[in-house]
Order: C-alpha cells, then sequence, then structure tokens
C-alpha cells in the first residue's frame, strides 16, 4: 500500500475529493489554519494499494493545475540543521515543498509532544507556559490536558518546581505537562507521538475527549500503540517496519483481516477495555 499526500489549489480541492472517491479511493482532507499550507492549498491524504498508485496519480493529474514542478530537496527538511529527506520528492500540484519549510515557520506551526518528554527545572507553570502564556492560559491548558485536579494536590501547586528533567512526576503527569505546554502554543497541527503511553486508559480517554472539545479545526496526528487511543481519530495508518500495511477507518480496519485487528484482539485479551 501507498500514501499519496496532494497539496493542491483550494480551487481543484473539491472536484479532486469527488473525482477519487468516485474511483472507489478513500481520501482524507487535514484540517489547517494560517501559514503556508493553507495559503490558498487543501492537504489530502490517500492510501492506496500499490497497482492502484497509477490510477489515482492519474486523477490527480487530470483534475488539477499544476503550478510548479518541485524535485528533491539536496537542503536538510527545514533549513540548515534540519533531517535530510533520502528519496526524491515531487509536488507536481499544489506548489508547496515541505522539504523546504524552514525551521521556524515548522516550530510555528507543528506542535509535537513525544513519548519521553522534557521539563526544565522549574516550576510547573513555567513549564506549562514557557512560550508566553499568562496564568489563565496555563490553567485552561492544564484542565485540556487533565493535569490540572493533580497540580491541585500539590502542596504549592503551579509554583510546584518539577526537579531536573521533571523527576518529582510521574511518567503520566510528565506527558500531560507536555501536553498543555503545547496546547498554550495553539499550532495549527498537533503530533502526539505516543505521548498518552504512560496513563490509564480513562485518562486516556478523558485527554482525548477534551482535546476534541477544545481544539477546533487543528489537524491532530496521533501515533500510539494503544488502540482504544485510535478509535475516535478519522483514519489510521498502520506502519510496520516502516512499512504502510493499511489505511482507513478504525472501525472499518476492524472488519479486515490484517495486523490493526490482530493487535486489537490481543490487547482486548489482556484486558484493555472496549473502544466506544
Amino acid at each position: 500500500m501507498k500514501l499519496i499526500v496532494a497539496i493542491v489549489q483550494d480551487e481543484d480541492a473539491g472536484r479532486l475529493v469527488s473525482a477519487l472517491m468516485d474511483k472507489g479511493f478513500g481520501v482524507t482532507k487535514l484540517a489547517t489554519t494560517g501559514g503556508f499550507l493553507r495559503a490558498g492549498n487543501t492537504t489530502l491524504i490517500s492510501g492506496v494499494e500499490d497497482d492502484k498508485l497509477q490510477d489515482a496519480l492519474d486523477v490527480i493529474e487530470k483534475i488539477c493545475k499544476s503550478r510548479e514542478q518541485i524535485t528533491a530537496s539536496t537542503t536538510p527538511m527545514g533549513g540548515a540543521g534540519g533531517v535530510y529527506v533520502p528519496y526524491p520528492i515531487r509536488v507536481t500540484v499544489g506548489g508547496a515543498d515541505l522539504a523546504d519549510l524552514p525551521a521556524a515557520w515548522v516550530r510555528d506551526h507543528v506542535g509535537v509532544v513525544l513519548q519521553e518528554p522534557f521539563l526544565f527545572s522549574r516550576t510547573i507553570e513555567e513549564n506549562i507556559g514557557i512560550c508566553g502564556a499568562d496564568h489563565a492560559a496555563v490553567c485552561k491548558a492544564a484542565e485540556t490536558a487533565c493535569i490540572a485536579a493533580d497540580i491541585e494536590q500539590f502542596a504549592d501547586g503551579y509554583q510546584t518546581m518539577v526537579g531536573e528533567r521533571g523527576v518529582t512526576l510521574s511518567g503520566g503527569q510528565k506527558q500531560r505537562v507536555a501536553i498543555a505546554r503545547m496546547l498554550t502554543k495553539k499550532t495549527p497541527i498537533m503530533v502526539f507521538d505516543d505521548s498518552l503511553s504512560a496513563v490509564d486508559t480513562e485518562t486516556d480517554e478523558k485527554i482525548r475527549s477534551a482535546l476534541d472539545r477544545d481544539l477546533g479545526g487543528a489537524t491532530t496526528i496521533i501515533i500510539s500503540h494503544r488502540i482504544t487511543t485510535l478509535m475516535d481519530c478519522d483514519n489510521v495508518l498502520v506502519l510496520e517496519r516502516g512499512k504502510l500495511l493499511q489505511y482507513g477507518p478504525p472501525q472499518t480496519l476492524l472488519q479486515a483481516d490484517g495486523l490493526f485487528r490482530q493487535i486489537y484482539d490481543m490487547q482486548m485479551s489482556i484486558g484493555e477495555e472496549e473502544p466506544a
């Protein structure tokens, strides 16, 4: 299976989605607000079988107007000091070259929370509001990240020192503080890289519900080994050793005989809760 990421002009997006769906291809439209990706462009993703790849590309080429052709970049993604892309990148619609986005733009528009987040040896409030958020914004973000109740139980509340790399907090508390910190930036794209792994399934569900309620139109990418974390996603990409095996809505993948269902059955057998 191959994953197509198409950045197309807004005026072509509606017709392209209809044309792809008429041909039996599933399409997801990413929600982005402000900045380069939204400057007259719409980002679409579609997972297609290997033997159908050219058919999908033909539809895109037929529907969309080509603005420019961009070939493999020899510079790191995000500018100097970024990550090199080891294979050719070619964007023939939409005019967007992701490899040439400046690092400052990426930092302003993409928020990331890692499985092992880094916390500064400062107070909880300083860690959450380190990008300039005031106390009210810090408290709001803490509520959404489901860490506010924990903070209020500490003797010094938001002024509690977390110690070197957050040593005074549990793994789940560190992850939720890091989530709150990212939320204060209000980036249009948010990436959660296994950043709910240290919380129980009940807290996981509460956080996801709060994020869905408070994030508005932000594009949210969740990387997780826990199936229940993914059940509210619009679409799921199943990867194994860097290869895309499955793509589609989680409920659809549950009905298929594939790795997603295998992991689901295994996790349910050891006591994971049934997804709603």
